[in-house]
């Protein structure tokens, strides 16, 4: 039996991650600094303290401090949350400050394994399949080793991780694998997961919806932009309504709870609006995630399908 090892390099650790997310978990770490910028308090977070972490009543009680800092991490089989926030880039005195969330969302290309690299590097020997995820759908289960994925050859858990990268959510993929000293080939559909980036500012005046609690983001929705999907729960058909002052052409993704795109389509809105038919006739009762990606903006929506 070969031997197997994670990557060697702690500074390259992030980049190693290779599609593996382990169940759900996070962690927020809070910094208060003094004149001379040196921390006089910190504190770390688990994931049940930082679920419902208020940043708001943070930044009230330290407001008469030099600096404060922000960083948290929350994580899913299917989704990453990263949290940032420093309190340089507010220019405003700290009094009496109300804060808004500011948001940044991108679909990261998915297929749902944890690898681990082999000694000789020839493949990468997989640890576990995400339940439901692409890799589990073409029969992929941990034990096997992934030799190629498309035209690259994976070498290393970076490898796999740059390989997944490269292609678009949606797109049939060749992998081939080792089972048992058997070389096979299956078409893989590259999957997403949804990366929200979430930073922090001084409210405008005409913001008057203020989150204060820290919480994963069902739609990123922005002024001047309606997204909506009825009936919601959905039989087999429905509608969806999109209207943005951008004209530019977007994609829409229909995504299922494991990370699978079941579909993708390109539709150019005509005077701002968009409207589409939502055809889940097709597909088991359950809960789904609709995406539009429209000019690097990113807007989703849980929909629910229920049966007849």
């Amino acid at each position: 039996m070969r031997n197997v090892f994670l990557c060697a390099m702690l500074f390259i650790a992030g980049t190693c991650f290779a599609q593996h997310q382990s169940n759900s978990h996070g962690e927020v770490i809070l910094n208060v600094y003094d004149q001379n910028d040196k921390v006089i308090k910190s504190e770390a977070l688990d994931y049940e303290e930082a679920k419902s972490f208020n940043f708001q009543s943070f930044f009230n009680h330290n407001s008469s401090s030099a600096r404060m800092t922000i960083k948290g991490r929350f994580s899913s089989d299917v989704a990453l949350d990263y949290y940032h926030f420093d309190s340089r880039s507010i220019e405003k005195s700290f009094k009496d400050i109300t804060l808004c969330e500011s948001h940044k969302q991108t679909l990261k290309p998915f297929i749902g394994v944890a690898a681990l690299s082999v000694e000789d590097f020839n493949g990468v020997l997989i640890e576990r399949v995400v339940e439901g995820a692409p890799a589990a759908q073409i029969g992929l289960s941990s034990g096997m080793t992934i030799l190629n994925l498309g035209e690259f050859e994976i070498r290393s858990v970076c490898d796999l991780r740059i390989a997944v990268s490269s292609f678009e959510v949606g797109e049939n993929v060749e992998i081939v694998y080792d089972d048992l000293g058997t070389q096979q080939r299956e078409i893989i559909t590259i999957g997403a997961i949804l990366k929200n980036e979430i930073s922090f500012k001084a409210c405008e005046e005409q913001e008057l919806n203020v989150p204060s609690v820290i919480t994963s983001i069902d739609a990123n929705l922005e002024p001047n932009v309606e997204f909506s999907v009825y009936p919601n729960p959905i039989k087999d058909f429905g509608t969806l309504k999109f209207k943005t002052s951008d004209n530019s052409s977007a994609t829409i993704y229909l995504m299922d709870v494991y990370g699978n795109n079941l579909l993708k389509k390109i539709a150019t809105p005509s005077q701002g609006s968009l409207e589409l038919s939502i055809d889940l006739s097709a597909y088991t009762a359950g809960t789904y995630l609709i995406v539009i990606e429209q000019n690097n903006r990113l807007f989703n929506k849980q929909i629910i399908k229920v049966l007849n």
